[in-house]
């Protein structure tokens, strides 16, 4: 009886620059981050910018009512105007989600790998709502 043989079909591979600790998820990832309020969950955001996945986004994009008021952000906002890659009066902190906004942040990403999958390197982005 012949038997199917299931594996991966090959494809081209990407550079993806990878946080300095093994043992964390590898880029690209998608996470959900959900607590009650107080809880740490912007503690935990701003140790995964500033240390677990620095230098891994060349931008970064932040949905959250408290973007203005909790200062738990200020070293994230230093982090990103000090060193990345920011377009001029492009906006990056929204204090309500824009679903309009989330999907011109996902095209321009989508065009952008696009571009770069031509020359085998990419960038990563990072949305936190």
């Amino acid at each position: 009886m012949l038997k199917p043989t299931i594996s991966p079909v090959k494809t081209k591979q990407y550079e993806v620059k990878q946080s300095k600790y093994e043992h964390v998820s590898k880029l690209p990832t998608r996470s959900i981050i959900n607590a009650a309020s107080g809880s740490g969950k912007t503690v935990l955001i701003q140790s995964l910018i500033l240390d677990i996945y620095r230098n891994c986004f060349s931008r970064i994009y932040i949905f959250s009512p408290s973007i203005e008021l909790d200062d738990t952000f200020l070293p994230v906002k230093k982090y990103i105007s000090e060193n990345l890659t920011e377009t001029e009066g492009e906006q990056i902190y929204f204090s309500d989600f824009d679903g309009e906004a989330v999907q011109n942040i996902l095209d321009t990403q989508k065009n952008i790998i696009n571009h770069q999958k031509k020359i085998l390197k990419l960038k990563d982005y990072l949305v936190y709502y």
